[in-house]
């Protein structure tokens, strides 16, 4: 992985977890198995962001895992766990 690269996928990730850590907060309580589910999703994002794979399979797996997290995060914010 080039260093831009890398220096791009780290901005995205301190960007995700900048974005979500007051969001989590707030929620922690009130959702704690979507908040782990969700706390797993974006750290299989970022596992495959960093990983070196490039194939079709991994595109695919990538774009889930972005769809996935946007429906945790639609999830909590409806109050879906009860």
């Amino acid at each position: 992985m080039t260093s831009t690269r890398k220096s791009l996928a780290i901005a995205f990730a301190a960007g995700l977890i900048t974005a979500t850590a007051g969001f989590a907060a707030y929620t922690q309580a009130t959702s704690p198995h979507l908040n782990a589910a969700l706390k797993s999703l974006q750290d299989a994002g970022h596992h495959m962001d960093e990983s070196k794979a490039t194939g079709m399979h991994t595109k695919a797996a990538q774009q889930a895992t972005t769809s996935a997290i946007a429906h945790t995060k639609e999830a909590i914010a409806a109050g879906e766990e009860k």
